[in-house]
């Protein structure tokens, strides 16, 4: 691939201009039956809804978070203090 780089980047700038045109398309749509406001905070929410989708892959697992020595025991919590 480095001695291709200019179709790379070529693929990836159409690439990206393609999804915004589709991205507009549906948009359009979307305002055309709900109405503009509500299709501007949807375009608000798009970004977050990319992070989350995105972040996915990288959480730890349960496994992974499960504490690795088979012998651990949870703290125990202090006894309630009574006052009088």
């Amino acid at each position: 691939m480095p001695k291709s780089l200019g179709m790379v980047s070529g693929l990836i700038v159409g690439l990206a201009i393609g999804t915004g045109g589709l991205e507009t398309s549906l948009l359009g749509l979307f305002a055309d039956y709900w109405g503009v406001p509500l299709t501007l905070w949807v375009i608000v929410f798009i970004p977050w809804a990319a992070f989350v989708w995105g972040a996915i892959p990288y959480l730890p697992s349960a496994a992974q978070r499960r504490p690795k020595d088979k012998n651990y025991k949870k703290v125990k919590e202090p006894p309630p203090v009574h006052l009088t």
